[in-house]
């Protein structure tokens, strides 16, 4: 039809004009742009699809034959109320690649690594292997390297970084550091007393009241 091919279908093939009632699904453009659901692509890009649904959201589902067909197998990539998700329905990871290269895996358990497909705590951050043969699993966070690694904050001059201990109804310590002319110094605070430990015995304690022994 002019520039363009459309798929459509009727619901009805009785009377005069069976297609009086067309109803268009699918649309192909002269620049390879091709919409599902509406009339009018609006993405600045040629060669491309664009899904879109007249009511609260749209979809793309891909299965295979090891994942099953149906509402619960295989990816998916939802629009819904102005929110999208990005869902692997599968007991398996969900693998994200730059330059043909695992960048970032998400596991079936919602681990997550980056630089490995195989993360073992929450966050695992690899860029060397360390040959650690296990991980505490109450650290949350993993960086792990076949040399030195490190946290780091940067930020403006004359500011402060720093870490802070929480429970559920306050801060209960930090360690800070503040930054030219805030001090240049590093910062510890604790809300009972601090206590300096060699293996597992106790060596130091600063008390709250200033004594140290």
């Amino acid at each position: 039809l002019g520039s363009h091919i459309i798929f459509a279908n009727t619901s009805s093939a009785s009377g005069s004009n069976p297609y009086s009632d067309l109803t268009e699904r699918m649309r192909i453009t002269s620049n390879g742009k091709v919409s599902i659901g509406t009339t009018t692509t609006t993405t600045n890009y040629n060669n491309t699809l664009q899904v879109h649904a007249s009511g609260t959201g749209s979809s793309l589902l891909l299965t295979d034959s090891n994942s099953g067909t149906g509402n619960s197998d295989g990816f998916e990539m939802i629009m819904h109320n102005t929110n999208a998700f990005i869902i692997q329905r599968e007991n398996s990871p969900l693998h994200i690649r730059t330059n043909a290269t695992d960048a970032m895996t998400i596991s079936a358990t919602q681990k997550v690594g980056i630089g490995t497909t195989s993360p073992q705590n929450k966050l695992h951050v690899k860029t060397g292997v360390s040959s650690a043969s296990s991980f505490d699993s109450r650290y949350k966070i993993i960086l792990e390297n076949d040399g030195e690694a490190y946290f780091s904050s940067y930020v403006p001059a004359n500011s402060f970084s720093g870490i802070r201990f929480n429970d559920a109804s306050s801060t209960r310590g930090f360690i800070d550091y503040y930054h030219g002319t805030q001090g240049d110094c590093l910062v510890y605070s604790a809300t009972n007393h601090h206590k300096f430990l060699i293996g597992s015995s106790e060596k130091i304690r600063i008390t709250s009241g200033g004594n140290v022994g």
